[in-house]
């Protein structure tokens, strides 16, 4: 079902192509204070020659407030190399049958 998503965002993380002009959106509404100064300090000359998004899973992982608690600050040097993430839904159910309570 996200399999086109998910190999669309794989190819621009790590820099297999360049976004098309209807890919980008106005994000302006959605910067905070801290991010306003983030960009006001980014080097855009070596963001022009770096292809995809360095660390980009990186810093997903590190704004996830589920997955963040489980990272160790040893872990964050090697995450920083992670080119794709994948995750599966899997359906379970708990049978009440099972517990016998009282």
């Amino acid at each position: 079902m996200y399999q086109p998503l998910d190999k669309k965002r794989e190819e621009l993380v790590n820099g297999l192509r360049d976004p098309e002009p209807e890919e980008l959106v106005d994000l302006e509404e959605y910067k905070t204070p801290t991010e306003e100064k983030e960009v006001a300090e980014l080097d855009v000359e070596r963001l022009r020659s770096e292809k995809g998004f360095p660390e980009f899973w990186l810093k997903a992982i590190e704004n996830d407030s589920v997955v963040t608690p489980f990272v160790q600050p040893q872990d964050r040097p090697i995450l920083a190399y992670l080119t794709n993430v994948k995750t599966e839904l899997m359906d379970f159910y708990v049978s009440l049958d099972v517990c016998k309570l009282g």
